[in-house]
């Protein structure tokens, strides 16, 4: 199987195991409803940045031509130039599904593989609660995180999902609030898109009590460190 295809193939067909005796088993993936947000993290040598740069449009060009495409945006960390995240848009599963063998996404994988500073890693999520998809305006602050909760914290995860999502969309300079949880069965790993006016509405936002009581809760179950990043859009 090629590399990019890998981890789409996983995440769309993967189901646990039944076991006698244990508790019911989750959704499978293809089951749950909704379109389908796929978020590839890539990390190349500082001196490569324009060649990663370069195939990387090169891939959202060719892959906005694809049928059932919602929108390709390509984010620039942050005081890490060389890090890069691609978030994809898809209609639905199948339309993820039917783009796994797609020429694009094999170039890119082909192009980036001699400067990565290792293999791209590809997450697909459902929006859980938020606002739905709409293009990125340069000049706005995005930032795009990471959680994964351990140890039975799923639906503490997903009560601080929506308690997040509802709080952010009452504030002050909120453009756009996506909290996506990863596909069943990895339902304890969430991604949170988020996009501000200013840095300044998007600190007042990380202040807020609603924040600080929703990251109280998750506190105790989480299995790796809270990770926020600061990204630019790429035109």
């Amino acid at each position: 199987m090629k590399p990019v295809h890998r981890f789409i193939a996983i995440a769309a067909f993967m189901a646990p195991t039944i076991v006698l005796g244990a508790p019911a088993p989750q959704p499978s993936p293809e089951s749950v409803p909704g379109p389908r947000y796929m978020m590839t993290h890539i990390e190349v040598a500082p001196s490569e940045t324009a060649k990663a740069l370069t195939a990387m449009k090169a891939y959202r060009e060719a892959a906005l031509k694809e049928p059932g495409v919602t929108g390709i945006d390509l984010f620039q960390e942050t005081g890490h130039p060389s890090r890069f995240i691609i978030s994809e848009v898809w209609r639905d599963h199948q339309a993820l599904v039917g783009r796994a063998d797609s020429a694009a996404g094999t170039a890119l994988i082909a192009a980036l593989k001699p400067i990565e500073f290792k293999p791209a890693d590809i997450r697909v999520h459902f929006l859980y609660a938020g606002t739905p998809y709409k293009a990125p305006r340069a000049g706005n602050v995005m930032v795009i995180s990471h959680v994964d909760l351990c140890c039975g914290g799923t639906p503490v995860l997903e009560a601080a999902m929506k308690s997040l999502a509802e709080a952010a969309t009452k504030e002050r300079g909120m453009v756009r609030y996506e909290m996506l949880d990863q596909l069943p069965p990895r339902q304890n790993h969430a991604r949170a898109y988020e996009e501000w006016a200013s840095e300044q509405d998007w600190v007042a936002h990380n202040l807020s009590q609603p924040v600080r009581d929703a990251f109280a809760k998750m506190q105790e179950y989480l299995g790796t460190p809270y990770d926020q990043r600061l990204y630019r859009l790429v035109n």
